[in-house]
């Protein structure tokens, strides 16, 4: 494992704390995340160059720059108590499956480094992965669908639990990879 690498893993872990918790306040016409995520967007596509191999550091970092601007862009409205309309909600839908894409190849990235590494973490990056996807979009589809505020928040209750462990995961991973140099 060579330092690169590491350092890469070291600042897509900040950057998923950014990008993952989502902790949002509500004050008359304004909404916002107290924990915004383009900051973490932006270390993920400083991280993607040393990260993902040849073509795919490219395809990832432009993709996180897409992320980067689409969210800085929501942030901004709900600080400034905008509403978007029509074009808020195909931000929102962008913004959603760009972020969904983004996890889906971060994760099956350190899976994959994981392996590299003989690590035993690649299974559990892999089932972060799918349970982190498949609950965030559960979660998005009963607020539009259903409106039901207790399965919503029972489901954003899995959710943070999965992004707590998704997180220790990556640090204590991190840390590994250090501990092999």
């Amino acid at each position: 494992m060579n330092d690169k690498i590491i350092k890469s893993v070291k600042t897509l872990a900040v950057g998923l704390i950014f990008v993952m918790v989502n902790l949002e306040l509500e004050y008359k016409t304004m909404r916002f995340n107290v924990i915004p995520q383009f900051p973490g967007y932006f270390l993920i596509y400083l991280a993607s160059k040393d990260f993902f191999e040849g073509e795919k550091a490219k395809r990832y970092g432009v993709l996180a720059m897409v992320c980067f601007f689409v969210s800085l862009l929501s942030f901004t409205a709900g600080l400034l108590g905008s509403k978007l309309g029509v074009v808020g909600i195909v931000i929102d839908m962008i913004h959603l499956l760009g972020s969904m894409l983004l996890m889906f190849v971060v994760f099956h990235r350190l899976s994959e480094i994981a392996i590299e590494a003989e690590n035993e973490k690649a299974v559990f990056f892999r089932v972060i992965m799918v349970g982190y996807i498949a609950t965030y979009i559960a979660q998005y589809l009963t607020g539009i669908l259903f409106q039901s505020q207790v399965v919503y928040e029972f489901l954003g209750m899995i959710l943070l639990i999965l992004i707590i462990f998704a997180l220790v995961m990556v640090f204590r991973f991190a840390r590994e990879l250090e501990r092999m140099v």
